[in-house]
């Protein structure tokens, strides 16, 4: 599978307190030019498998730029599927309340930027199959500011589930976690785990759960998504944690667990845990 590279024509963002992440010299842009591709990290991928993407945006121009993907580098992106049924959906622009990341990519002459996207966070890959996803970006919105992005198009197959796959992959990224050197990475790789929404992943959840690295709220995320007996067991043992937010999320969690669940024992266990916990 090779990217399609598209052009960008920028004009500069007015100045304010930005944030770059991930530039490097990369030596390779087109001169005269602002190129973005898209390209997924594995072509091949397993049911329940994070679906993950490289963006790159090369700045082959004399003059510094700044590209706005909006709210923590990831609201001004547009997101349309190719289902593996043949069915075509727009999927929900990310907006999110709150504070969050200003996210503008300043990108000097002959750099590159790059980041992940994880598809997950737009789209629901429940299906086998193969799928083409159409990324653009969308106008930023500033006065005197125009941004041109053509589409972009990336295509996957998603196999039968493979257990010992999304093991492996589980513990890859618990591993990036654990050896994290910033709250970034652990939140990328902990996010990503968050969406392996199956029982494979539960043991790996609450080892992030405990890990320290204050991506709490991804791993309850994620034990909830699942649901199952297990799953629930590590969000009631979480309700006597005192560090941060943890023990508040998790209850938060199983109520929400309680009321949308069909297991009646999964309900019974949950109303008995939080009524001691009170």
């Amino acid at each position: 599978m090779r990217s399609v590279i598209v052009i960008a024509y920028l004009i500069l963002l007015p100045a304010g307190v930005l944030l770059s992440i991930r530039l490097s010299v990369s030596g390779t842009p087109e001169p005269g030019k602002v190129t973005i591709s898209f390209s997924p990290r594995v072509t091949q991928l397993t049911l329940r498998e994070p679906v993950m993407l490289n963006l790159r945006i090369d700045n082959g121009l004399s003059r510094p730029i700044k590209v706005n993907l909006g709210k923590d580098f990831k609201e001004n992106f547009l997101i349309s599927v190719t289902r593996p049924d043949g069915s075509f959906f727009h999927a929900p622009q990310i907006k999110r309340e709150g504070i969050g990341l200003i996210g503008i990519a300043s990108i000097a002459p002959g750099q590159t930027y790059n980041q992940k996207l994880l598809l997950n966070e737009w789209v629901d890959f429940n299906a086998q199959g193969r799928y083409e996803v159409e990324i653009r970006l969308s106008g930023t919105g500033q006065e005197n500011t125009t941004t041109i992005v053509t589409g972009n198009k990336v295509t996957f197959e998603i196999g039968p589930k493979d257990t010992s796959k999304l093991d492996k992959v589980c513990g890859s990224l618990g591993k990036d976690i654990a050896s994290a050197s910033s709250y970034q990475r652990a939140a990328e790789a902990a996010l990503a785990l968050s969406y392996v929404r199956d029982p494979v992943a539960v043991p790996y959840l609450e080892r992030v759960l405990r890990s320290g690295h204050l991506v709490e709220r991804m791993a309850v995320e994620g034990l909830e998504q699942i649901g199952n007996r297990e799953a629930v067991q590590v969000l009631v043992s979480s309700l006597k944690t005192r560090a941060g937010d943890t023990a508040i999320l998790a209850r938060s969690a199983l109520e929400r667990i309680e009321s949308n669940t069909q297991d009646p024992a999964i309900r019974e266990a949950i109303k008995r845990a939080l009524s001691r916990s009170i």
